[in-house]
């Protein structure tokens, strides 16, 4: 049978019974088409298929024979459009959800970052409202050649950036310059000076005049290197200067004391066992929040919102937000002696470790904690090594009428 003649309403029916031979022949005498004719000998039944209306016919030949036929399935357009029809609530629901689906899709319902480090997301959100892309712009409205380029205009830091739509998300990614720590500039006339008290440990100097040397003991404000390099004449005087800006990598050795105090007696937070549990549900600027917070004055929230989306970029403007609350009160509480000492040595490692972070070697640290009446204090000494060093502008070389020698 071909593909139309499929989508006629078909039975496939089981025939029992001693004459179910000869309702077989009388179906066919009538000319009704049967297919897919099976026999069961062991369960002594016949199963065909044939079309809805001649099964209707052949009920007359089925009460001569006295076979007892059972339908086991139903097929064709006719039985599904009865389907349909018996679940027009389910079928209106899931047409209206595909125009729904549609109509979303034309639309940006979030933005997705990539590259940001200094940039916040913040600052390009509200860069993008300011030239009206925001959360339910049209997709149509977009042009991303434009966007990159304001982007690229807007923070000089960014070097590439690059605007797409994917689903329903505006994927911004951007790459930012990178920048190397360096001395601060005020033109190319200028001296290093210390910014600390020390012994130079090592001096590399790149461009200027060294005024010290290795071993030196420096103190902070002190000349390093000189920007103004002197032209001697013929009778080895100073003649005039070349003027540079002065670069070194001058590492010292040098010492820095920390200090933190703890207050032995605080407020600790303990749990009163009252708990509370808001949904809020929302579409586009709606919102429906379902539960009650709670009434005390000392609440700790915590909150959790999920975008409805179908895929990874397929974001909807639909959002639900759990928000769960819990009551506390204040107690007040003590430190044991050991508890304050694990704490203030965890705040010194903190700060050695971001001193390390920013290339400071440690070379030692005498740490002394004593207590003093309800609190407890931690003194280290420290000495470390580490590149020093401030830009400032040479005064070297200039004439009393303003004018320097170049």
């Amino acid at each position: 049978m071909n593909w139309f003649e499929r989508m006629r309403a078909t039975v496939r029916i089981d025939v029992k019974g001693n004459a179910k031979e000869r309702y077989l022949n009388m179906c066919r005498a009538r000319h009704f088409p049967v297919w897919d004719v099976t026999s069961d000998k062991k369960n002594d039944v016949i199963t065909m298929c044939m079309n809805r209306e001649d099964f209707l016919e052949s009920k007359s030949a089925i009460r001569k024979t006295g076979v007892k036929v059972s339908v086991k399935e139903k097929s064709g357009l006719p039985f599904l459009l009865k389907k349909i029809n018996k679940r027009r609530v389910f079928v209106v629901g899931a047409l209206l959800g595909v125009l729904f689906l549609f109509i979303m899709m034309r639309s940006i319902w979030a933005f997705q970052f990539e590259g940001t480090k200094r940039i916040t997301d913040e600052q390009i959100v509200d860069y993008l409202e300011s030239l009206g892309v925001t959360i339910g712009t049209p997709i149509r409205d977009l042009d991303y050649e434009e966007l990159e380029q304001g982007l690229r205009e807007q923070f000089p830091e960014i070097t590439w950036a690059s605007v797409s739509q994917r689903g329903t998300t505006l994927l911004i990614r951007i790459r930012e310059r990178e920048y190397t720590e360096s001395l601060q500039r005020y033109d190319d006339r200028t001296d290093i000076v210390a910014d600390v008290d020390g012994v130079i440990v090592s001096m590399i100097v790149k461009e200027g005049v060294p005024y010290v040397q290795k071993g030196d003991v420096i103190s902070a404000g002190d000349i390093l290197v000189g920007g103004a390099v002197p032209i001697y004449d013929e009778n080895s005087e100073i003649s005039g200067y070349h003027y540079y800006h002065a670069q070194a990598d001058i590492l010292v050795e040098t010492s820095q004391r920390y200090t933190d105090t703890l207050s032995l007696s605080y407020e600790k937070k303990v749990y009163t066992g009252k708990e509370a549990l808001i949904v809020s549900l929302g579409a586009f600027d709606a919102q429906v929040v379902l539960g009650n917070g709670l009434s005390s004055s000392n609440v700790e929230s915590q909150s959790k919102s999920y975008q409805l989306r179908l895929f990874r970029y397929l974001q909807l403007p639909s959002f639900a937000q759990v928000t769960r609350q819990n009551a506390y009160e204040w107690q007040l509480s003590y430190y044991t002696k050991e508890e304050a000492q694990e704490l203030l040595l965890s705040g010194l490692e903190k700060y050695l470790r971001e001193l390390s972070e920013k290339g400071v070697q440690i070379i030692a640290k005498d740490v002394k904690i004593i207590k003093n009446g309800m609190s407890m204090e931690i003194t280290a000494d420290i000495t470390m090594s580490k590149l020093v060093g401030v830009s400032c502008p040479t005064t070297v070389g200039f004439v009393q009428d303003g004018e320097n020698n170049d």
